[in-house]
């Protein structure tokens, strides 16, 4: 159970990331600013210069375009993982009250998003792989062996 908290918690940090990154302009306004842009660049009219500048940022706007779909994609998968994760939680719940006692399940999953390739956590990123490391430690048992006696 441990396990799922900490994804969970990871998935819920990498979509606070993907919602506040970035700039506030949509797919759509980046895609009517490259239709202007296009059709002025058509336009033989122009000095060599302002058409370099101009095909400079349409290459801009190219390039924050793919970015803003990378984005809602990311984010669409971290939304699926983390009602992934609370289905898990609630079959758990639903196992061990119908039988009386938890059920061990598998909690190693495989996540749609792609947190272990990193990027998805912004400024935290160095925190989130240090937490990750220690969480990932196998636990030492509390017993110790002193001449032989437990």
């Amino acid at each position: 159970m441990g396990n799922l908290k900490w994804v969970y918690i990871k998935l819920l940090i990498a979509r606070f990331h993907l919602l506040t990154a970035g700039t506030d302009d949509s797919g759509e306004s980046l895609q009517r600013k490259i239709v202007l842009l296009e059709k002025d660049l058509q336009d033989s009219q122009e000095t060599p210069a302002l058409r370099q500048s101009k095909a400079a940022t349409l290459d801009i706007l190219k390039r924050r375009l793919a970015n803003v779909e990378r984005r809602e994609q990311s984010l669409e998968e971290v939304e699926c993982d983390l009602t992934r994760v609370e289905s898990q939680v609630d079959l758990i719940l639903d196992n061990a009250a119908m039988q009386g006692k938890p059920q061990t399940i598998a909690t190693d999953l495989q996540l749609a998003s792609d947190l272990v390739g990193g990027g998805l956590f912004g400024e935290a990123e160095t925190a989130v792989a240090d937490l990750d490391r220690d969480y990932s430690q196998p636990r030492h048992s509390a017993k110790t062996t002193v001449s032989g006696t437990t």
